[in-house]
């Protein structure tokens, strides 16, 4: 299957070829995208969930497990703030956004601040890496952050780049992650997909999953599965409980475009394979 040039161009320009040429294999195995599919399953480890941020795009459910953390990093913020403004209001975590300076919210207070920065897999031009970001604006190199990214698919090659041991400071991860159905590409799949739910996963729990209603679905046999993804991720250490499975949408959940209908995820059926 093709790959869209939303991801092409990133990966073209590390090197990471998925051209034409580079598709021989063909589609990935049925059993793997299964499995992969299978670990993002969301489970309960015994905290209460809360959702931050705006009633419909741009609101997420985490688990309520913030005494000490002190900072936000919020790349991609689109003009918008709700959910770095929630974390002053009841938290006082101070929040570091970066996206193009056209997208500059206004009105930011003073436990806000941005940066025109893209954030990337390396720090060139336009663009720097969540470590140097970090090492740059962190205000307190002891407290736990808290991730909030929506990058339009640079999140893949962002945080693959990242060391474990940065993104072991993070203690909550809320990602939209774009371009799914590119897993059922087999060299994507290896190169790019894999590679970065193995870090992620190694580190993260998932706590929260929800299908972003922009885009739809995409299918590959009798499984379909959204093309864009929320995806709420707790550090493991936090866990209260062994967790248990959440197979059904939460009464926190709302879709991200008011005007559509609300996709579901068959995690019963994924899991049943």
């Amino acid at each position: 299957m093709q790959v869209p040039k939303s991801i092409r161009f990133i990966t073209d320009s590390l090197g990471v070829n998925f051209t034409w040429r580079s598709q021989p294999l063909g589609l990935t195995p049925y059993s793997e995208v299964i499995g992969l599919l299978r670990r993002l399953t969301p489970h309960n480890f015994g905290h209460k969930e809360i959702r931050i941020g705006a009633d419909t795009d741009g609101g997420y459910v985490v688990p309520d497990d913030f005494d000490g953390i002190a900072e936000c990093f919020s790349p991609g913020c689109a003009g918008y703030w709700h959910f770095e403004k929630f974390l002053e209001d009841k938290y006082q975590i101070h929040s570091h956004i970066c996206d193009s300076e056209d997208q500059r919210p206004i009105d930011l207070g003073a436990m806000q601040d941005f940066q025109p920065y893209y954030l990337g897999p390396s720090t060139e031009g336009n663009f720097i890496t969540l470590g140097d970001w970090v090492s740059k604006v962190e205000l307190n190199n002891s407290s736990d952050f808290i991730l909030q990214i929506d990058i339009e698919s640079a999140e893949y090659l962002t945080l693959i780049a990242a060391s474990s041991e940065l993104l072991s400071r993070f203690r909550i991860i809320v990602i939209e992650l774009h371009h799914l159905e590119v897993i059922k590409n087999r060299h994507a799949f290896e190169m790019l997909y894999k590679p970065f739910f193995d870090k992620l996963l190694s580190i993260f729990d998932v706590t929260h999953a929800h299908a972003n209603n922009c885009c739809g679905n995409w299918q590959y046999k009798d499984v379909t599965f959204p093309v864009t993804l929320e995806l709420t991720l707790h550090r493991k250490d936090r866990r209260l409980s062994a967790g248990n499975p959440k197979l059904n949408l939460s009464p926190l959940d709302a879709p991200n475009l008011s005007d559509r209908p609300e996709l579901t995820i068959d995690w019963l059926q994924i899991n049943s394979k």
